[in-house]
């Protein structure tokens, strides 16, 4: 095979507006240097796995400086949905989500992970949730929800997952679980994989990870606010 190809997958990028890049470039400013500040934050997100791939599209070889085309998987067959929080203490909470995640069962969800107890006994004088902007995360309901139980949340920019640490977890779950371009044949085969695989991953990876966050959110700074890539 050439030196110059590599197997590479396709990447599917957000668009950012001029604004969002404002905001994206405000939140970075808002929050750099509060070292002692990130480590009372809660990131979490959700993702879903496919039977046959961690995003439906296979990867493919190219040459050295070119983008692989988005070809999709002919096999297909079903996904699953798991919501994830870490913290600087480490791994915190993995669910499986409804397909569908409307605000009543998130608001389940995140009372039944007892995050809020398990942080509160590390950080007692106070700390931040951190959640993207999904409509069931930003309804009426589970903004009740946050006020009647006194959390704080994080005001997170638009278009922004490249800016939180929870992605790189799910990267290194995701190339551990399709490691040889591997498939699943059910639903329950995958189900178990991710969690064998969540199982797998140390808090010491978890809190390597938290740790560059603030270099992180330089490089967003430094980047006018387009996306940061290769974090």
């Amino acid at each position: 095979m050439a030196d110059d190809l590599s197997f590479r997958r396709a990447i599917v990028r957000q668009p950012l507006s001029r604004e969002n890049r404002l905001r994206r470039v405000a939140f970075a400013m808002q929050n750099l240097n509060k070292i002692e500040e990130h480590r009372k934050v809660i990131f979490t997100d959700e993702k879903k796995f496919n039977l046959d791939g961690p995003d439906g599209y296979s990867g493919q070889w190219v040459r050295t400086g070119e983008f692989p085309d988005r070809v999709r998987r002919h096999t297909g067959g079903g996904s699953v949905m798991f919501w994830m929080a870490i913290s600087s203490a480490g791994k915190m909470a993995l669910l499986k989500t409804p397909a569908r995640i409307t605000s009543e069962n998130y608001v389940a969800m995140l009372e039944s992970s007892r995050v809020a107890t398990i942080v509160s006994e590390t950080h007692p004088e106070g700390w931040t949730f951190m959640q993207d902007n999904a409509p069931a995360h930003v309804a009426r309901n589970t903004k009740s929800f946050f006020a009647r139980e006194g959390w704080h949340v994080m005001d997170w920019p638009a278009y922004s997952p490249d800016l939180n640490p929870v992605e790189n977890v799910w990267s290194i779950m995701s190339r551990r679980m399709y490691a040889g371009n591997r498939q699943y044949e059910s639903l329950s085969e995958l189900e178990a994989e991710i969690i064998e695989v969540w199982a797998s991953i140390t808090n010491a990876e978890v809190r390597s990870l938290l740790t560059g966050w603030n270099a992180r959110l330089h490089r967003c700074v430094n980047k006018e606010g387009a996306n940061v890539q290769n974090f």
